[in-house]
């Protein structure tokens, strides 16, 4: 049994190991202060080893002496402190720290030092000023808006207005209304109206409220004005704001008084409004229309009358409107009010509020009056407002921008241990066309609050739409693990809820995702299509999949069989498109593309093997043998041509091929088995190709570079586009992507872009190739901007080596000189460019000169706030435009 000094002794063990290898920095320090332990959490927060610390001052690390001073405080009074202190890393950085300092204290009571835990506070700071920053964000909007705005406090009295809500009142200043009660400017509203508003927003017991009233305006007059507000709560569910959105609908208040006056007046008042108005029979076929709908939505008159006026609301939103205007047949005389989104005559959607009074019965009408009045900024400024705090409106619930966020968050930090579940309701449409909208609303938040009871923390609930609800989870780790979560949110969404004096079943298909993934949208876009099959599988609605795995692999295990087979088989083969000189017309050369002979499905297009022969690193074979191919009509080609420049075969290497470690010892075995001088093959390789292992593809082509062989960057512009690695690698040719070149002679920005490219080539003394070109206009473009070569569809297709044989013959080479009128060869200009700053002209010309990218320039110019001369973010286009004027000039 042991001893009482060895037990004491294993527990002084196990302590000093605890302390040894806690994530937080917990050090000591003696009465003179000196460091007198140092342990591993202390190493990584400051990268100082204990032997560089130990019994070194507090002042070798604390940047503020607010250690110090707390540790003197400590010693006096034997009492614990905290403090929050600047620590210096050994890089020189400052790291804010939060410390616990307490006082150690000896066998005879007496203090002989403190003892300091300590935990890195940097994300806690940043968060604080993403935190600032968003709200300084949402106080930009809300002042930017051109949407009236008010945000009123717990207790209803005015807060802030932005200059919208201003100008809407005729007030000059906002400190004449701050602090007063909003209902001072309600002055016909019921008392204590105002205030019961005001709870059942406190209160949660309706997202929002919305009413038309008459707003007292500063000259006192009163003004119709519908005002929607709506409660932003704390943490704890306490009533923090109210944020209201004010439109003033004025015109719209004064034609249904008018509409009950006079049927002439209303006619009149009818077609001359800006608002549209409808007269519609009992199943809502339109029997008149004012002229405003021209002007508001694009539709003409005629296009309208007798149509069906449900036809144009969005499938989402039509069943409810079926159940207003079923409560409006219901209701005659009595306005029915609401809100859907309507289709326009350019096919987008629009925001607008209908109200629908029945006045069949009405001598004169005989029809359903329907008054609709654009309503799509209000509801914009709306969800901005809401977007910015990611709140669903109806239930409380984040919204997908906030659940996408969180999930961003996730998987940058755990990807393997980030999931979402998406539940999609099952026959909900049902509820809502049996019980009503209201009941389906209802039902909405009792589900919303129900997934978030059996949430865990750090978990985000959010509804996506409609009927559609996702769960950010934490901890499975597997895909089995997921399914039981999963299963556990489908179990509680079954149990019955009890929605007034009804007891309603819901059930839901689920559909889950696990990372990693490449982003948030992926993982979510994952589950989404998890969840549509789920809803296919009526006994078990369920299904998980792993985000990085969506696409059948047994399609791919298949095809890699079948190019396997096609490899040992010889059915690779090659054809050759003509690269043209451009400046004398000749044929300088041709592209190796290969083209798979399959035995059942004939010729395939490179797209339908390629991608799966580099995952699957056949393409170093496939390399091969299109490689001997391309040599021996290379060395064909070469032993009859009579010019002292060799005819030029290009063969594209992937990025796979680029780092096999034997890549340009089988170049040059199959140069010198065809018979063939390396100056006259050239290897393409892609920007993305090079960039994937810098190392490894410099070594390969700058021994392609001894070898004689040319080489060429293809796809130039698509990618990083930077003149660092066009100078830093062995290259002879820029190709200008084809999606530039088909829109040469008619966009200016891939003028500009193929002007940068060509402008670059020659600065650096490359030649470069045009790919694509399928008109005279584009060639004649080109040869205006100093293109030397040019390939594609004009002049002809792939082919096979005796086709292009046969097409030499007849090539004339005249046909490529040919001139066109003057503005063949000008781009059409899509808008009129204006002028750039000097300053974004002389950061352009810096970056340039640092070999930044096309992206990498407008990355750094959005970051620094410099925008495009019509105010615009800048785009890789864009500043391509600018650098070849520049060049230009």
């Amino acid at each position: 049994m042991p001893t009482p000094r060895k037990l004491e002794s294993a527990r002084h063990d196990v302590a000093q190991d605890l302390l040894r290898h806690a994530a937080d920095a917990i050090l000591t320090l003696d009465r003179d202060h000196l460091i007198t332990s140092w342990n591993h959490g202390a190493e990584v927060l400051t990268a100082w080893s204990i032997d560089e610390v130990l019994e070194q001052p507090s002042t070798i690390f604390d940047l503020e002496d607010d250690l110090h001073r707390a540790a003197a405080d400590v010693l006096s009074t034997h009492q614990p402190v905290a403090v929050e202190s600047q620590w210096r890393h050994r890089s020189g950085v400052s790291v804010p720290v939060a410390c616990q300092v307490s006082p150690l204290i000896a066998a005879d009571g007496s203090c002989y030092g403190v003892g300091v835990i300590a935990r890195d506070r940097s994300a806690t700071v940043a968060l604080h000023d993403q935190l600032r920053a968003s709200r300084r964000e949402v106080h930009a909007r809300f002042h930017e808006s051109v949407v009236p705005q008010v945000t009123m406090g717990p207790d209803g009295r005015i807060m802030a207005l932005n200059p919208a809500a201003l100008r809407l009142g005729g007030w000059r200043s906002e400190a004449d209304l701050l602090g007063r009660p909003a209902s001072d400017f309600l002055p016909l509203d019921a008392p204590g109206a105002h205030a019961a508003r005001v709870a059942d927003l406190a209160a949660g017991a309706v997202p929002r409220t919305a009413h038309v009233h008459q707003l007292r305006t500063s000259q006192g007059q009163l003004l119709d004005a519908k005002v929607t507000a709506f409660g932003v709560h704390d943490e704890n569910g306490r009533l923090e704001r109210i944020e209201a959105v004010i439109e003033d609908v004025s015109a719209a208040v004064a034609a249904q008084r008018a509409l009950a006056a006079s049927e002439e007046r209303w006619r009149l008042l009818a077609i001359h409004s800006s608002d549209v108005a409808l007269l519609c029979d009992e199943q809502a076929v339109v029997q008149f229309v004012s002229p405003a709908v021209v002007a508001q939505f694009g539709y003409e008159l005629h296009e309208l009358q007798g149509a069906d006026g449900f036809a144009f609301f969005h499938p989402d939103d039509e069943p409810s409107v079926r159940a207003r205007w079923a409560q409006a047949l219901e209701h005659p005389g009595e306005p029915i009010s609401f809100e859907a989104r309507v289709r326009a005559a350019d096919g987008n959607w629009r925001w607008v509020e209908e109200t629908a009074t029945n006045q069949l019965d009405v001598p004169g009408v005989a029809a359903v009056v329907v008054n609709i009045v654009d309503v799509h900024e209000r509801r914009h400024a709306q969800a901005v407002l809401l977007d910015v705090r990611g709140q669903d409106p109806l239930t409380g619930l984040a919204s997908r921008e906030r659940i996408l966020a969180g999930l961003d968050t996730a998987l940058s930090n755990a990807p393997h241990a980030t999931a979402v579940v998406v539940l999609d309701l099952s026959r909900f449409k049902v509820i809502n066309a049996t019980h009503g909208h209201r009941v389906g609303d209802d039902v909405l938040r009792a589900i919303g609050q129900r997934l978030s009871d059996h949430s865990f923390e750090g978990e985000i609930v959010a509804r996506l739409s409609g009927a559609r609800f996702a769960v950010a989870v934490e901890g499975p780790d597997t895909l089995e693990g997921l399914a039981g979560r999963a299963r556990d949110l489908q179990t509680a969404i079954a149990l019955p809820l009890r929605i007034g004096e009804l007891t309603l079943s819901v059930a839901a298909a689920a559909g889950g995702a696990h990372g990693p993934a490449r982003d948030a949208g992926e993982l979510l876009q994952a589950a989404e299509t998890a969840v549509h099959e789920a809803q296919r599988d009526l006994a078990h609605p369920l299904r998980v999949v792993s985000a990085q795995h969506r696409s059948s692999a047994m399609e791919r295990a298949l095809l890699v069989e079948d190019l396997r087979r096609g490899l040992d088989s010889e059915e690779f083969v090659v054809q050759y498109q003509p690269i043209l000189d451009l400046r004398d017309g000749r044929v300088a050369g041709a592209e190796a593309l290969v083209r798979w002979d399959h035995p059942t499905r004939g010729l395939l297009a490179p797209g339908a093997f390629l991608d799966v022969a580099e995952d699957s690193g056949l393409i170093v074979e496939l390399g091969r043998q299109v490689l001997a191919q391309a040599c021996a009509a290379s060395a064909r080609w070469n032993r009859h041509r009579t010019s002292d420049q060799p005819f030029h075969v290009a063969v594209n290497l992937s990025a796979k091929q680029l780092v096999v470690p034997d890549a340009v010892d089988d170049i040059r075995r199959s140069l010198l088995d065809a018979g063939a001088p390396p100056a006259s093959l050239m290897v393409e390789v892609t920007e993305t190709a090079v960039m994937a292992d810098l190392d490894a593809t410099s070594t390969t082509l700058e021994r392609l570079r001894d070898l004689g062989v040319a080489v060429a960057v293809d796809d130039f512009g698509t990618g990083y586009s930077s003149l660092t690695y066009v100078k830093r690698f062995p290259v002879t040719t820029l190709k200008v992507d084809r999606s530039f070149v088909t829109g040469v002679d008619q966009d200016t920005d891939d003028a500009a872009i193929v002007a940068s490219v060509v402008n670059l080539a020659h600065a650096v003394r490359l030649d470069c190739i045009a790919e694509g070109v399928e008109t005279h206009a584009q060639r004649a473009v080109l040869q205006a901007l100093g293109c030397g070569y040019a390939q594609g569809f004009l002049w002809a297709p792939p082919m096979t080596a005796d086709a292009f044989d046969r097409w030499s013959e007849k090539h004339d080479p005249s046909s490529v000189l040919q001139p066109l009128e003057p503005q063949s060869t000008r781009p059409r200009v899509r808008r009129r460019a204006a002028k750039a700053s000097a300053q974004v002209v002389a950061r352009v010309a810096t970056l340039q000169a640092q070999g930044a990218s096309l992206h990498t320039i407008a990355a750094a110019l959005n970051s620094e706030g410099l925008h495009t001369p019509d105010g615009r973010r800048w785009h890789p286009r864009s500043v391509a435009r600018l650098v070849s004027q520049h060049i230009a000039t």
